[in-house]
């Protein structure tokens, strides 16, 4: 009698097993809930890899300039998403700032500087290439500029 189950389970794990291999070859990205993605595939086939830069610069009522880390700006949320959340909020496809956004980014860069009041952020978003044998940044593409007035 246990012989028969455990036959009975090992059986319908491997057909659980062959039916999600289906369907993880067959979906355009099932990860991570059915398989990982193939990391060895990180790279393009000349050895490098994909990267976003963004560069920010915020300018204040006295007349200097300070670069900021995406990291300080959005440093509420995870570090993980900061690029995402840059991009998704100024980048190339993002609508203008609302005015709401615009306060928030107020807030956000007022901390940096006490001295003087913040007037303007600048985003600088490139595509790039890091060459990965020589840790280098390689076919970067010209900036693509986002400049929020603020109040």
């Amino acid at each position: 009698m246990r012989a028969t189950r455990r036959t009975t389970l090992v059986v319908v794990l491997l057909v659980v097993l062959v039916v999600q291999g289906r369907y993880s070859f067959r979906s355009p990205e099932p990860y991570p809930a059915i398989r990982l993605p193939p990391f060895d595939r990180a790279t393009q086939e000349d050895g490098t890899f994909e990267v976003g830069k963004i560069r920010i610069t915020v300018a204040f009522a006295d007349g200097t300039e300070a670069q900021v880390d995406s990291g300080d700006l959005t440093s509420d949320f995870p570090f993980s998403t900061s690029g995402a959340l840059l991009g998704h909020v100024f980048g190339p496809a993002a609508p203008d700032p609302t005015p709401e956004v615009t306060s928030w980014l107020e807030q956000q860069v007022a901390g940096l500087d006490p001295g003087s009041a913040p007037t303007t952020v600048t985003f600088c978003f490139q595509e790039a290439d890091l060459d990965v044998p020589t840790v280098e940044l390689v076919h970067v593409t010209p900036c693509w500029l986002r400049t929020v007035e603020l109040p």
